[in-house]
């Protein structure tokens, strides 16, 4: 599925997207992709990632940051 993710950032313009929060997972994710960051957690609830996303006056993304995988269970 990240292959998907991956072919999908590539075919779109720079600058559509500004993160991937990717669902469904059996697996915790949080990876950058040419500058986007992308986060998921697997099944089941046990753990979360928490994204930050600093814009400027522009709505232009400065920075970001992912937090986790968080244990919640």
């Amino acid at each position: 599925p990240w292959k998907q993710i991956f072919d999908l950032i590539d075919k779109l313009p720079n600058g559509t997207i500004d993160a991937v929060v990717q669902g469904h997972s059996r697996t915790v994710v949080h990876n950058y992709y040419k500058g986007i960051p992308i986060m998921g957690t697997p099944n089941g609830g046990y753990y979360t990632n928490f994204l930050y996303l600093n814009f400027d006056k522009e709505k232009k993304l400065i920075n970001s940051l992912i937090e986790g995988p968080v244990p919640i269970c």
